[in-house]
């Protein structure tokens, strides 16, 4: 749609299992301090853009539409051979949704545009980068950058993302949209949180 559009777009996927041997180091450094966040290793994926002239957007998303076959099991490309590149990992949805703190700000001011819809889609929770401790129970504070407010985390993985979420719309004002992919026919009791767990954001929130 937004191609056809001409509406300006990036489409990036996240994963912990991409390698590269060409030098490649992290963009963050680790702290044995046990305030500072610990994200995963991982990389954001930009297999679409609106900068793609039209014979490269098509091979993109052919390229694309055929990694997704090769991992499918009722695909006839099925027995095409993964690229070890993107083979499954941990679930870095947190380290992606925080590293959009960085993409959007950039995003709006290449395109000259203010008004931004971000769309994340997962099959599973994020791993945590810390911010809280399934065993002990307690709550822990993530501060915002620029506002320095305070967000409560709950002792769940729901919670934790629900703040990376809300930090990242309040600080580029953007409009998130969130997609689960489900693999069963019934979805009883299955409930998202985000931006309606209590205790998420604080008073100034």
């Amino acid at each position: 749609f937004c191609n056809k559009m001409q509406i300006p777009f990036e489409v990036y996927a996240f994963t912990s299992s991409y390698s590269r041997n060409d030098g490649d180091k992290p963009q963050y450094v680790k702290s044995e301090d046990d305030s500072v966040l610990t994200p995963h290793n991982f990389h954001l994926l930009n297999f679409l853009s609106s900068r793609m002239n039209k014979r490269e957007y098509k091979q993109a998303v052919r390229n694309l539409w055929l990694l997704g076959a090769s991992n499918s099991y009722q695909s006839e490309y099925r027995y095409v051979r993964t690229p070890s590149q993107f083979t499954t990992g941990c679930t870095p949805l947190n380290e992606a949704v925080v590293a959009g703190l960085e993409i959007i700000p950039a995003f709006q001011r290449q395109n000259g545009v203010q008004i931004v819809n971000t769309v994340v889609l997962s099959d599973g929770d994020g791993h945590s980068m810390g911010a809280y401790n399934y065993y002990d129970g307690d709550n822990t504070f993530i501060v915002e950058p620029n506002s320095r407010r305070n967000h409560k985390v709950n002792s769940d993985s729901q919670s934790e993302t629900a703040t990376y979420l809300q930090i990242l719309k309040n600080q580029t004002g953007c409009n998130i949209i969130g997609i689960k992919l489900f693999g069963r026919p019934r979805i009883d009791g299955m409930r998202y949180r985000y931006f309606m767990t209590d205790g998420v954001v604080d008073e100034k929130g």
